[in-house]
């Protein structure tokens, strides 16, 4: 294959399968347009909610740093923000910080939940990406104050939260959900079948926002992993028959709900594991069998995960409960055959 077609292969390939869907967003929680505090540098300890940024200078977002007083001004900076949120009932909510030039990582009260690009030394721009991530309300407190921390890194140009709609959103998947599974979720590295067991002890396994990819979220990791989650059925999930749907998974999954496998994507053997290219995008959604659910006490979701290279984990949603009417019509539409362009453009890349 020429280098030509190996290109346009990568680039384009992913887009003949099911398109991925993006974060949608509902009401406007609260508004983040207007003063943050604002330092040019770089420090760690400035994610921390409890640094003190009172000596911080004051700068508008959304606009480029150029225009607020940093005229020419190239390199790393940092946005904080403190804010107070209602209670919520909502799992997850959206966090919109607009469109950032070039590069970003984003923490709420010190949590890193997402970031865009690539920092230096291995710079790679997103300054045309619109961030949007996922935000558990576990993270949030409604009692006390909550800060939002924003590093930055601008190659040249203009550069900072230049643009966008900047707030807290509800969150709203495409697909309805019965029950919204989104937001923290245990997580930990490595591959013991026995952590399939529901009452595996999880207490001391880290804490990943889901969906996200692992490595937006600090993880620079390939090979295997395993989310557990533990829930209770919502009363207008009681005693219906429903699905889980996973989103997405890079590269390989194995499900089991309360010791019970219900699903996966590919062959996850330690040995060997066996990708073939496509199951990054494909949407999991499994049966769930009648009476595996257990009404008013605890369920425990085990994901075993395999990722090849590059990134990895459940890394887009939707992810929850919904009808098994619902999984019947995705299925059908993940099975729909590729359209006659696709056939000709991956003949002629086969070539």
């Amino acid at each position: 294959m020429s280098i030509l077609r190996l290109v346009i292969l990568i680039l384009l390939v992913p887009l003949a399968g099911a398109a991925l869907r993006a974060v949608e967003v509902g009401e406007r929680l609260v508004d983040l347009r207007g003063e943050w505090r604002f330092e040019i540098g770089d420090r760690s300890e400035w994610a921390d909610p409890g640094f003190d940024d009172s000596r911080w200078g004051t700068i508008f977002a959304p606009a480029n740093w150029e225009g607020e007083g940093f005229a020419g001004y190239d390199g790393y900076a940092w946005y904080r923000r403190t804010i107070t949120v209602p209670a919520l009932s909502d799992p997850t909510v959206v966090l919109d910080i607009g469109v950032i030039d070039d590069v970003d990582q984003v923490y709420v009260n010190g949590t890193r939940i997402g970031s865009s690009g690539t920092f230096p030394p291995f710079l790679q721009t997103a300054y045309n990406v619109h961030r949007r991530y996922l935000l558990p309300t576990e993270l949030l407190r409604d009692d006390a104050p909550n800060v939002i921390a924003v590093r930055i890194y601008d190659s040249h140009l203009e550069g900072g939260i230049i643009s966008g709609r900047l707030g807290l959103y509800r969150y709203q998947p495409e697909i309805p959900l019965v029950q919204d599974l989104s937001g923290l979720w245990r997580f930990h590295t490595g591959d013991e079948l026995a952590w399939a067991d529901p009452e595996t002890r999880d207490s001391n396994w880290q804490r990943l926002v889901v969906p996200a990819r692992w490595e937006v979220q600090g993880l620079e990791i390939d090979g295997h992993g395993w989310y557990r989650h533990h829930f209770r059925i919502a009363p207008e999930a009681a005693n219906r028959q429903l699905a889980l749907i996973l989103g997405y998974v890079d590269d390989l999954d194995e499900t089991w709900l309360n010791g019970v496998r219900i699903g996966g994507i590919g062959n996850l053997d330690p040995s060997f594991p066996d990708i073939d290219g496509t199951e990054y995008r494909t949407l999991r959604v499994y049966t769930i069998p009648n009476g595996l659910l257990r009404q008013g006490d605890d369920n425990v979701l085990a994901v075993r995960v395999y990722d090849g290279t590059l990134d990895g984990g459940i890394y887009q949603g939707p992810v929850g409960l919904i009808d098994r009417d619902m999984a019947r019509r995705l299925e059908r539409e993940e099975r729909r055959p590729v359209s006659a362009f696709w056939e000709k453009l991956l003949e002629f890349l086969a070539q």
